[in-house]
């Protein structure tokens, strides 16, 4: 076993960190890849079955996504004003 204090030591923790945090990166990206692919195939799905009109449902149901979070940062931005006085 290696003494915590020699530099050797140092360099091993040192890589030790930088390991763990490539794993993390890598878990968090398939994490995050799933979904999407997931979202995707549905995507396809839908404009197959759809047609054109697909395009049309999609752009409404952009402007309502768009309009909740325009709402959730007026209220965020609210709150803000109001701790910050």
């Amino acid at each position: 076993m290696i003494p915590y204090t020699t530099p050797a030591a140092n360099i091993i923790q040192k890589k030790v960190q930088i390991i763990r945090l490539k794993d993390e990166i890598k878990f968090q990206h398939v994490k995050k890849e799933k979904p999407n692919n997931k979202l995707y195939r549905l995507h396809q799905k839908a404009a197959q079955e759809w047609g054109n009109k697909w395009y049309t449902i999609l752009d409404f149901i952009k402007e309502v996504i768009r309009k909740k979070y325009v709402t959730i940062e007026m209220i965020l931005q609210t709150i803000l004003r109001t701790q910050i006085k």
